[in-house]
C-alpha cells in the first residue's frame, strides 16, 4: 500500500474560525499511549492528497513542525473528516495514530461487479444493503474495496458476508450472517 505524506504545523491558540477563513483546517492527532497534537493543514494541499488517494483507508505519513522547526512524523489514517454540509468545505480531520506493526480495525467499501441474471432477464432490482464491512488486518494489508460478483444472481437470490472473499492477512469482522 502506498504511503501519502502530509506536512502540517502545531497549532497554537487561534480559533478554528479563523483558520478556516485563511485556508487552513484544524485537526488533531490521537493514538493509544499518546496526548492529543492540535495541528493545522494547508486546505489545498490536504483537499489535493486526498482526492489522490486511492482509499479512504490510505495510510498517511503525517509530518509535523513545531515552533522550532523540527519535524515528528507519525503513521495515521484519517479517522474522521468533519463537513461543512452546505459548502462541502472540510471544517476539521481527527488523524488516529497507528502502529505497523499491530492489527486495526478499519471499514472497507463493497464493490459490486457485474449484472446479475435477475436484472439481466427477468427485470429485476438489485438492492444492496450493504455498502461496507469492517476488517481487521495490518496498516499495510488494507484492502481498497472488497468486490462482488453479483452475474449468477437469480431473482430472490442473496449473498452474505460469510460467501465474501477477503485477501491473505484480512479478516472479515462483520456478522457472516449479514446480506
Amino acid at each position: 500500500m502506498e504511503m501519502i505524506e502530509l506536512n502540517a504545523e502545531l497549532r497554537a491558540g487561534i480559533k478554528p474560525a479563523v483558520l478556516r477563513k485563511s485556508g487552513i483546517i484544524p485537526a488533531v492527532v490521537y493514538g493509544k499511549g499518546m496526548e492529543p497534537i492540535a495541528i493545522q493543514l494547508n486546505n489545498k494541499i490536504f483537499v489535493k492528497l486526498l482526492g489522490k488517494s486511492a482509499s479512504k483507508n490510505s495510510i498517511i505519513s503525517l509530518n509535523i513542525k513545531n515552533i522550532d522547526n523540527d519535524i515528528k512524523s507519525f503513521s495515521v489514517l484519517a479517522h474522521d473528516l468533519q463537513i461543512n454540509a452546505i459548502t462541502d468545505a472540510i471544517y476539521h480531520v481527527d488523524f488516529l495514530q497507528i502502529s505497523m506493526e499491530e492489527e486495526i480495525k478499519v471499514k472497507i467499501s463493497i464493490s459490486v461487479i457485474g449484472e446479475s441474471l435477475g436484472v439481466k432477464l427477468d427485470g429485476g432490482i438489485l438492492v444492496q444493503s450493504m455498502r461496507f464491512v469492517e476488517v481487521k488486518c495490518l496498516p499495510t494489508n488494507i484492502p481498497d474495496k472488497i468486490e462482488v460478483d453479483v452475474t449468477t444472481l437469480k431473482i430472490g437470490d442473496s449473498i452474505h458476508v460469510a460467501e465474501l472473499k477477503a485477501s491473505q492477512g484480512v479478516t472479515i469482522i462483520t456478522s457472516k450472517d449479514e446480506l
